[in-house]
């Protein structure tokens, strides 16, 4: 046991993410829901109050998607009507030696929301050399009506001289309908490849775990890693069949290790298989590491377009009686319609590098610039980030990280003239050690530099704001252990 604790296992090199392929996979979902509920409330006080509601929704969604070295497509649909009632009644009364009132309001909500989703996604690679042609386009619409009812009548009664008796009566109705529709389309071409290659950091980290705990006969072949680490790319795959997909994954990691002969007679035992289920790293200090290696240069284009439909109808009737006598009156109705329609077409240049220098450091960095194809001056981005970060497993986590954006803009229609700038850098260590140490240190700044018009006369503004932070936490466990002599062993801090 001793000598399997310290199994050696070959270090990972930048060679290993570079050689890793995309498998190819494919995955299928076609589901439906069907959900609905209700509720009655009744009070009585002074007040008495009467509410019930009822909703329900019927939703259907499907995906269709596969993925692998030379093609990736995707197609998915969603779609489902949602449908609200509310009814809510409130009736006071007060009876006093002379004076007599009452309330009575009845309040009432229907709604009746629909949508629909389409969206269709490829990319290709047709040739030995890193082309690359990507396009998407997504289709999204959404239906929503509103009828909002209400009615009052308020009563005072005297009977003591003078007496007199009032009555006023309210009625309302808001009625409102609400269209949208949003077509956005993508597309790129270019040369070079970028491959999520984390399948095989994890299942470096899982090779270690498992040398170490001493479930391993032998260090696992390189045709085992590369099976372990194309296994881990479509883990999420598993949950498209399964609804608790672990225990299929994990089936499937042991009959690798056990085909390869890597795995020992024992198998993974509850121990093995819990610590290989931790995180790498407590993530209540830093986020999950992915590695991502390769570059990509090339021309993207982009356009959105929305078309947005608002009507309203507003109608309110008030009269007030006295003694059964018409008094006063107002009868009003108000009626709205808007419609706006934003098109938006963008093409520019993006640039990707991505490279896990060994198995601890990661180096990402991004830059894109966007126009207006209209026009320059329409609209222009540019943004870029680049990124350094360090994690040795179960122990330290540290990463720097800068970024900008800069946008300008003319001004159009409702929307004011602008011209933003964005800056951030900062960086973040964590340390871990199991049962004992948590220790994270995050320092960042940020400039935000603003310049355009608003209001009608075009009156210019200027805002310039600069924001610093740190962050520091510490928890050091003192004493900790339990002791249950008759059950098992004493309980003891790892560390």
């Amino acid at each position: 046991m001793a000598a399997a604790l310290t199994l050696p296992v070959s270090p990972l090199g930048a060679s290993d993410f570079d050689d890793f392929r995309v498998p190819d996979h494919r995955s299928r979902s076609i589901a439906a829901s069907l959900a609905t509920s209700a509720s009655q409330t009744t009070r009585n006080s002074f007040l008495g109050e009467e509410s019930g509601s009822w909703d329900s929704g019927l939703t259907g969604n499907g995906n269709w998607f596969r993925d692998s070295e030379r093609l990736q497509t995707s197609t998915s649909f969603n779609l489902g009507a949602q449908g609200l009632r509310n009814r809510e009644e409130t009736h006071w009364l007060n009876i006093g030696p002379s004076v007599v009132q009452r309330s009575d309001q009845i309040e009432s909500h229907r709604a009746l929301h629909e949508f629909w989703t389409i969206g269709l996604a490829a990319r290709v690679y047709p040739w030995s050399l890193p082309i690359s042609i990507g396009t998407g386009v997504t289709n999204l619409a959404a239906y929503d009506q509103d009828w909002m009812d209400r009615h009052g009548v308020d009563r005072v009664q005297v009977s003591q001289p003078p007496p007199f008796d009032r009555r006023s009566v309210t009625q309302g109705d808001v009625n409102e309908w609400r269209y949208s529709y949003d077509t956005i389309v993508g597309g790129d071409v270019g040369l070079g490849r970028v491959r999520d290659a984390t399948g095989v950091y994890q299942a470096q980290l899982l090779l270690d775990r498992l040398g170490r705990d001493g479930v391993l006969a032998r260090p696992p072949s390189k045709e085992a890693r590369v099976r372990l680490a194309r296994l881990y790319y479509i883990e999420s795959d598993y949950s498209v069949a399964h609804d608790r997909s672990a225990k299929f994954f994990w089936r499937d990691v042991e009959k690798i290790l056990s085909d390869d002969g890597a795995l020992g007679p024992a198998g993974l035992d509850a121990y093995s298989l819990h610590h290989a289920l931790e995180p790498y790293f407590i993530r209540s200090f830093s986020r999950g590491n992915s590695r991502r290696t390769g570059w990509f240069a090339g021309v993207q284009f982009s356009g959105f377009y929305r078309n947005q439909i608002v009507r309203s109808t507003d109608h309110l009737f008030q009269a007030a009686y006295n003694a059964d006598t018409l008094v006063y009156a107002t009868d009003q109705t108000r009626s709205d319609h808007i419609a706006l329609s934003i098109r938006s077409p963008l093409a520019g240049l993006e640039l990707e590098y991505h490279r896990p220098l060994d198995l601890r450091w990661q180096l990402d960095a991004n830059a894109q610039a966007r126009t207006d194809v209209r026009g320059l001056s329409r609209l222009t981005d540019v943004q870029s980030q680049v990124e350094v970060s360090y994690l040795l497993a179960d122990r330290w986590f540290a990463r720097g990280f800068a970024s900008q954006l800069r946008t300008v803009a003319e001004r159009g229609g409702l929307f004011p003239a602008l011209d933003q700038w964005n800056v951030g850098y900062g960086a973040e260590l964590s340390y871990y050690l199991e049962d004992r140490v948590k220790l994270g240190l995050t320092a960042r700044e940020g400039q935000y530099t603003v310049r355009g018009t608003l209001g009608p006369f075009g009156s210019g503004i200027h805002t310039y704001e600069r924001v610093r932070s740190v962050f520091l936490g510490l928890s050091y466990s003192i004493l900790r252990g339990f002791d249950a002599p008759e059950i098992v062993e004493p309980g003891r801090p790892t560390h």
